[in-house]
């Protein structure tokens, strides 16, 4: 696989993932939640490239 290859599947995997936590007062869903990722070498690379 390539390096385009895993940004793909990464992205699809963001874009789609479920949230499994229940709805409560003050959390947050999914998708307002920032991601921050903590790379290094070839996984930097596949986060630049999402």
């Amino acid at each position: 696989m390539s390096i385009l290859d895993f940004a793909k599947d990464l992205l699809y995997d963001l874009k789609y993932a479920q949230d499994e936590s229940a709805p409560e007062p003050g959390n947050l869903r999914m998708s307002e939640r920032p991601i921050i990722f903590l790379v290094h070498s070839m996984g930097g690379l596949i986060v630049k490239e999402v």
